[in-house]
Protein backbone atom coordinates (compact mmCIF):
# COMPACT_ATOMS: atom_id res chain seq x y z
CA UNK A 1 0.00 0.00 0.00
CA UNK A 2 1.37 3.39 -0.97
CA UNK A 3 0.83 6.43 1.20
CA UNK A 4 0.47 9.92 -0.22
CA UNK A 5 -0.23 13.10 1.70
CA UNK A 6 -2.98 15.09 0.00
CA UNK A 7 -4.73 18.29 0.98
CA UNK A 8 -8.26 19.35 0.07
CA UNK A 9 -8.01 22.30 -2.27
CA UNK A 10 -10.58 24.34 -4.19
CA UNK A 11 -10.38 21.98 -7.19
CA UNK A 12 -10.05 18.68 -5.31
CA UNK A 13 -7.19 16.85 -3.65
CA UNK A 14 -3.72 18.33 -4.13
CA UNK A 15 -0.42 16.51 -3.56
CA UNK A 16 1.41 17.95 -0.54
CA UNK A 17 4.81 16.29 -0.97
CA UNK A 18 7.09 15.43 -3.91
CA UNK A 19 6.42 11.76 -3.16
CA UNK A 20 2.68 12.33 -3.41
CA UNK A 21 3.12 14.14 -6.75
CA UNK A 22 5.19 11.24 -8.07
CA UNK A 23 2.61 8.74 -6.81
CA UNK A 24 -0.30 10.57 -8.45
CA UNK A 25 1.61 10.96 -11.74
CA UNK A 26 2.13 7.19 -11.76
CA UNK A 27 -1.61 6.43 -11.67
CA UNK A 28 -3.17 5.36 -14.97
CA UNK A 29 -5.98 7.41 -16.50
CA UNK A 30 -9.28 5.56 -16.67
CA UNK A 31 -8.33 3.12 -13.92
CA UNK A 32 -10.46 2.86 -10.79
CA UNK A 33 -8.64 2.96 -7.44
CA UNK A 34 -9.84 2.21 -3.92
CA UNK A 35 -8.62 4.90 -1.55
CA UNK A 36 -8.56 4.73 2.25
CA UNK A 37 -8.75 8.32 3.49
CA UNK A 38 -7.31 9.00 6.95
CA UNK A 39 -7.11 12.49 8.39
CA UNK A 40 -3.50 13.29 9.11
CA UNK A 41 -2.37 14.35 12.55
CA UNK A 42 -1.27 17.92 13.11
CA UNK A 43 2.54 17.93 12.73
CA UNK A 44 2.81 21.29 14.55
CA UNK A 45 1.02 19.85 17.54
CA UNK A 46 3.35 16.83 17.42
CA UNK A 47 6.33 19.20 17.64
CA UNK A 48 4.59 21.04 20.50
CA UNK A 49 4.32 17.76 22.42
CA UNK A 50 8.04 17.10 22.01
CA UNK A 51 8.77 20.68 23.10
CA UNK A 52 6.74 19.89 26.23
CA UNK A 53 8.77 16.71 26.77
CA UNK A 54 12.07 18.58 26.36
CA UNK A 55 11.08 21.47 28.62
CA UNK A 56 9.69 19.32 31.42
CA UNK A 57 12.55 16.82 31.14
CA UNK A 58 14.94 19.67 31.86
CA UNK A 59 12.87 20.59 34.95
CA UNK A 60 13.15 17.17 36.57
CA UNK A 61 16.08 15.26 38.09
CA UNK A 62 14.84 11.67 38.25
CA UNK A 63 15.21 10.42 34.67
CA UNK A 64 18.59 10.04 32.97
CA UNK A 65 17.20 9.83 29.44
CA UNK A 66 14.57 11.85 27.67
CA UNK A 67 13.19 8.70 26.00
CA UNK A 68 12.68 6.93 29.33
CA UNK A 69 11.00 10.07 30.66
CA UNK A 70 8.67 10.29 27.62
CA UNK A 71 7.69 6.63 27.99
CA UNK A 72 7.07 7.00 31.73
CA UNK A 73 4.97 10.13 31.19
CA UNK A 74 2.98 8.45 28.41
CA UNK A 75 2.23 5.51 30.68
CA UNK A 76 1.31 7.76 33.63
CA UNK A 77 -1.20 9.41 31.27
CA UNK A 78 -2.86 6.02 30.80
CA UNK A 79 -1.46 5.16 27.38
CA UNK A 80 0.13 1.76 27.90
CA UNK A 81 -0.31 -1.95 27.30
CA UNK A 82 0.47 -4.83 29.62
CA UNK A 83 2.16 -8.07 28.68
CA UNK A 84 1.96 -11.15 30.88
CA UNK A 85 5.26 -13.02 30.70
CA UNK A 86 5.61 -16.82 30.87
CA UNK A 87 6.92 -16.41 34.43
CA UNK A 88 3.59 -14.82 35.37
CA UNK A 89 5.04 -11.36 35.87
CA UNK A 90 3.52 -8.41 34.05
CA UNK A 91 5.46 -5.91 31.98
CA UNK A 92 3.99 -2.55 31.04
CA UNK A 93 4.89 -0.87 27.76
CA UNK A 94 4.10 2.69 26.66
CA UNK A 95 1.74 2.87 23.69
CA UNK A 96 3.08 4.19 20.42
CA UNK A 97 2.39 7.85 19.76
CA UNK A 98 3.20 7.57 16.07
CA UNK A 99 0.93 9.27 13.58
CA UNK A 100 -0.34 5.88 12.40
CA UNK A 101 -1.11 4.60 15.90
CA UNK A 102 -2.75 7.54 17.66
CA UNK A 103 -5.53 9.85 16.49
CA UNK A 104 -5.23 13.62 16.77
CA UNK A 105 -7.96 13.61 19.42
CA UNK A 106 -6.12 11.05 21.56
CA UNK A 107 -2.84 12.90 21.04
CA UNK A 108 -4.34 16.17 22.25
CA UNK A 109 -5.71 14.35 25.31
CA UNK A 110 -2.25 12.88 25.96
CA UNK A 111 -0.70 16.35 25.73
CA UNK A 112 -3.15 17.89 28.19
CA UNK A 113 -2.89 14.99 30.61
CA UNK A 114 0.92 15.04 30.37
CA UNK A 115 0.99 18.59 31.73
CA UNK A 116 -1.25 17.57 34.65
CA UNK A 117 0.84 14.49 35.40
CA UNK A 118 4.11 16.42 35.28
CA UNK A 119 2.79 19.05 37.68
CA UNK A 120 1.37 16.43 40.06
CA UNK A 121 4.38 14.09 40.01
CA UNK A 122 7.46 16.24 39.40
CA UNK A 123 6.63 19.93 39.24
CA UNK A 124 4.46 20.56 42.27
CA UNK A 125 5.26 24.26 42.47
CA UNK A 126 4.34 24.90 38.84
CA UNK A 127 0.99 25.66 37.21
CA UNK A 128 -0.34 25.03 33.71
CA UNK A 129 0.24 28.72 33.00
CA UNK A 130 3.90 28.32 34.00
CA UNK A 131 4.27 25.40 31.57
CA UNK A 132 2.50 27.32 28.80
CA UNK A 133 4.86 30.28 29.31
CA UNK A 134 7.91 28.04 29.10
CA UNK A 135 6.58 26.48 25.90
CA UNK A 136 6.08 29.85 24.22
CA UNK A 137 9.87 30.23 24.35
CA UNK A 138 10.66 26.64 23.28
Amino acid sequence: MTKAILRKGVNGLVAETPGAVEFLMGLSFGTDYNVNVVESRNASFHRKFFALISATYDMQEFFDSKEAYRRWLTMKCGYFSSIVCPSGSTVFVADSISFAKMSQEDFEELYSTAIDVFIRELGEKLTRDDIDKVLTYA
